[in-house]
């Protein structure tokens, strides 16, 4: 049995308002979600352009929402679930914001390395 969190966002204060479940993945959900990230580069310039920091479609991975859903959104709408997905998934991005640090420093000393030589 999964202890996995959901949360609950609405999106909108009227009767058609949007609910959107967002859930914390698992282990396997979130190596699934890099393998597929990495297989899948963000390739609609609409959407690379206007989306810097995530590709919408990965919202599919973490939420009850469907490509069909994602394109009735507005970027803001979008940016508010992706802001949930992260805090219910902070371990995850913890791990990923690490990771870039430890790329980027890696990446500095091997450039102050090479200017050096």
């Amino acid at each position: 049995m999964s202890m996995a969190s959901r949360k609950v966002v609405r999106l909108g204060d009227d009767d058609a308002a949007r609910v959107v479940v967002v859930r914390e993945l698992t282990l396997g959900d979130f190596r699934a979600w890099l393998k597929h990230a990495a297989e899948n580069p963000m390739t609609d310039a609409v959407t690379a352009l206007l989306f810097e920091d995530f590709d919408p479609a990965d919202l599919r991975f973490f939420t009850d929402l469907s490509a069909d859903d994602l394109e009735q959104m507005t970027p803001a709408e979008m940016r508010a679930v992706w802001r949930e997905v992260q805090e219910v998934n902070s371990d995850f991005f913890g791990m990923l914001g690490r990771a870039a640090g430890r790329a980027i420093r890696s990446s500095d000393s091997g450039q102050s390395s090479s200017a050096q030589g």
